[in-house]
């Protein structure tokens, strides 16, 4: 049986056919087989998912004239049923739980990056000057420290071009230099700028330039206050490459990229403790309190959610931290539990906030 339907969404063809057969088998004795195909044939994607405006009604074949009438073929022994052709949408925007509005992200954070290659030659220059002090306890518990106090630049160029295999044309650039000072081991200050992008067709594409400042006041040899200040400014970022700030990046006191924008600024407030416990002799113990206050400006093409009406530009908490110095590790990870508690921020949001994560410093 062959049959061929059309709608007005696109045409579209069924063929089956039935045969029927007879034949012997030496035990079951006179018996009948019949054989159903069917395959169909989708010229168009659109004929695999209809417009939701529509939902379409059962199709109706009719038997093409070469096919004897059922009875004859029930005479020959075969076994007559029927195929139905059903198209429907997959969804029913009359239906609130078949809507598909709602499988629309709410978050604009879903957006994809663009894809991109980038394969370059690049040349690359470093200067270190010979200038360190030994320390204990001021990034590290009960660690001994090399504390660089001179002059550390670097900088690497790349040239990205098709001929190796690129995307695109562009100058990628990597470059950053740090300087400390110190005053009778009491008063220490490091220095840092750092800048990293590509130039392509004139202008600056994916550029991060940012400056900080660590300043350590060593009141005993077990407690430090610290302050630090960072200022970050983003140009044309991908966006994979957003600047955030929240409680992953130093603003304890709120969730995780919480603010979105072109630039960002942190600073910190904390009064360090190291201890000589040693429990188990595992870890060494240390903790703090401390303060935090920041904020972004400028626009991302990644935005957060907005803020309530309210809510300040400028975000700040206050907490406190146990800190446990993995004493058996090469890497000297410092393990960070710490509760905070935002100033005046989003209702919305937690008024206590736990963060538990492993660094590389205090």
């Amino acid at each position: 049986m062959v049959a061929d339907m059309s709608d007005g969404l696109g045409s579209w063809k069924s063929t089956w056919h039935a045969v029927a057969l007879r034949s012997s088998f030496s035990r079951a004795g006179p018996a009948l087989a019949a054989c159903i195909g069917l395959s169909v044939l989708v010229p168009a994607a659109a004929d695999l998912l209809p417009s939701v405006s529509s939902r379409l009604q059962e199709q109706q074949s009719t038997r093409p004239a070469d096919i004897p009438e059922d009875a004859v073929l029930e005479s020959s022994g075969a076994m007559i049923g029927a195929v139905r052709f059903i198209r429907i949408n997959v969804f029913d925007p009359s239906i609130e739980e078949e809507n598909t509005g709602s499988l629309v992200s709410a978050n604009p954070a879903a957006r994809l990056p663009a894809d991109r290659q980038l394969v370059y030659p690049w040349i690359g220059a470093e200067l270190v000057e010979d200038d360190f002090r030994e320390t204990r306890n001021q990034d590290q518990i009960e660690r001994t420290e090399d504390l660089a106090l001179g002059w550390h630049g670097k900088i690497r160029l790349g040239f990205a071009a098709p001929a190796f295999g690129s995307d695109r044309q562009a100058i990628v650039f990597d470059a950053s230099t740090s300087k400390g000072l110190q005053s009778t081991g009491t008063h220490t200050l490091l220095l840092s700028a750092a800048a990293k992008g590509r130039i392509e067709s004139g202008g600056l594409e994916d550029s991060l330039f940012g400056v900080a400042t660590r300043y350590y006041w060593r009141q005993t040899p077990r407690r430090t206050l610290y302050l630090g200040l960072s200022v970050e400014r983003g140009v044309n970022l991908d966006v994979d490459t957003q600047l955030t700030l929240g409680g992953d990046n130093g603003l304890r006191g709120y969730p995780l990229r919480y603010r979105t924008g072109q630039g960002r600024w942190l600073m910190t407030v904390e009064e360090r403790a190291f201890t000589d416990w040693y429990p188990f002799r595992l870890f060494n113990v240390g903790g703090a309190i401390f303060y935090d206050m920041g904020g972004t400006w400028g626009t991302s093409i990644v935005p957060a959610q907005p803020p309530p009406a309210g809510t300040p530009h400028v975000l700040k908490d206050v907490g406190f931290g146990l800190r446990l110095g993995n004493s058996r590790s090469a890497q000297g990870s410092v393990i960070h539990v710490d509760l905070a508690f935002p100033i005046a921020a989003d209702p919305s949001i937690k008024k206590v906030q736990l963060l538990i994560e492993a660094k590389r410093s205090f």
